[in-house]
């Protein structure tokens, strides 16, 4: 009898892992959905341009979960160009890209590479919870089971983007 409780406790143990991977890979899809989504909202400046004049660039920077989930979107077309997903390892190699996603939990690595993108035309979209506040442009939350986001419309003016008032309107707050 005890052995068979073992057992159960055991397989609950793995399908409730499962589950909790399940949910976390999902929350990463539907993230990538939001940001594929944005760049029909957002608008560039036009001499701005950080790709070759064929591609589109969303870098990831930091935790790389997201990457699975954004070859969802690999090569569609964004503003009549085909979309590429770039992991890149160092702030630095921001000049290549249009949206960078910030994956990252330390704080002060966030706010340095928030700092280094401030008035360029790079779209900056993190997950943290203050992300917004901290100067970040959109900022992607989880609420009730349901992801939701933040914009930061002074830092998007501050980079030279133009967010549409219907993104604006669909934001759950927008800082002015």
């Amino acid at each position: 009898m005890k052995m068979a409780i073992k057992i159960i406790m055991t397989v609950l143990v793995f399908i409730s892992l499962s589950a909790t991977a399940d949910d976390v890979s999902r929350v990463y899809r539907i993230k990538v959905a939001f940001i594929y989504n944005f760049t029909k909202f957002v608008v560039w400046p036009q001499q701005d341009s950080h790709s070759d004049a064929d591609t589109f660039n969303i870098c990831i920077l930091g935790d790389n979960r997201l990457n699975a989930a954004a070859s969802a979107i690999q090569g569609k077309l964004v503003q009549g160009k085909m979309l590429q997903v770039k992991h890149i390892t160092n702030i630095a190699e921001n000049e290549m890209c249009e949206i960078i996603f910030l994956a990252m939990s330390n704080s002060e690595r966030l706010q340095q590479a928030l700092e280094s993108i401030k008035g360029t035309s790079v779209l900056s979209v993190g997950d943290s919870s203050d992300f917004v506040d901290n100067g970040g442009i959109i900022g992607l939350f989880v609420e009730n089971n349901k992801v939701r986001f933040d914009i930061n419309q002074l830092a998007a003016n501050d980079n030279g983007l133009k967010i549409n008032s219907r993104l604006l309107d669909l934001a759950n707050r927008v800082i002015n």
